[in-house]
């Protein structure tokens, strides 16, 4: 949260940042590997290592969704 409103008086566009934020939410999708050690090692169960699966899956297909729709369109050069 704070470092969003540094990037607000940085004079950068809340749209813009928000984009970013889609953008670097993609990176969840690793969760699946750590959700599948924890199951090895017995520190979840199989259940909620399927339900963060689940989450993962659906952050990875939105967030660049959502940042292609935030993002600031390219100028043709």
């Amino acid at each position: 949260m704070f470092p969003t409103i540094l990037l607000i008086f940085a004079g950068i566009k809340i749209k813009q940042i928000l984009a970013g934020g889609f953008l670097l939410s993609a990176r969840f999708s690793l969760i699946i590997a750590m959700a599948e050690i924890g199951v090895e090692i017995d520190l979840i169960s199989k259940a909620i290592e399927q339900q963060i699966i689940l989450l993962a899956v659906l952050t990875a297909t939105i967030a660049p969704i959502g940042y292609k729709l935030l993002s600031p369109k390219a100028k043709e050069a």
